[in-house]
């Protein structure tokens, strides 16, 4: 019998730290790790989940034509279609990450300013590097953080590549 509870009790326990590792976002940088993952899954749902109900996208790209999104509901749109059209392709994406600036705004707020690169491949050969800047306007809720505002543009592969980290860097892009 003791066998039985020690093997429900370790499975109770397993269950909970798969559970809180998947949602960690007690950091400002966990959030950012939680994000790099939900491109790497095509993970709408969970990608919607870092942001407050309220928050603001605004995606400022040359090639693209403005796109600005309130709420959560437009935000999941947006991914949702975003992914699905990856996904058609047969594509996947890693997102990385080079905080340059890290400021507090408030005894709950921090604001961060870097760059981020997304590599895209497909049948495993790399088929576009994207690189942009942005700047997010991070909410700590109780526990965990979350994206108020996230706003992107372009940036070259230099600017990614000679940017000075203060925070999260992720690998260097591979060249392909």
């Amino acid at each position: 019998m003791n066998n039985i509870k020690n093997i429900v009790l370790f499975t109770l326990l397993a269950m909970y730290s798969f559970a809180s590792a998947q949602t960690n976002t007690d950091t400002p940088d966990a959030l950012y790790r939680n994000f790099s993952k939900a491109y790497a899954e095509l993970n709408s749902e969970q990608l919607v989940q870092l942001y407050t109900t309220d928050a603001n996208i605004i995606n400022l790209y040359r090639q693209q034509p403005p796109g600005s999104y309130t709420g959560q509901a437009e935000i999941a749109v947006f991914y949702r279609d975003y992914f699905q059209t990856v996904a058609r392709h047969n594509q996947k994406m890693e997102l990385s990450f080079k905080i340059v600036q890290r400021k507090t705004t408030g005894e709950h707020s921090i604001t961060d300013c870097g760059y981020f690169a997304l590599q895209i491949t497909e049948d495993g050969k790399t088929v576009s590097t994207l690189y942009g800047k942005f700047c997010t306007q991070l909410q700590q809720e109780k526990d965990h953080w979350e994206f108020k505002t996230d706003a992107a543009t372009d940036a070259t592969a230099q600017e990614y590549e000679q940017a000075s980290t203060v925070s999260i860097n992720h690998k260097s892009v591979s060249k392909g």
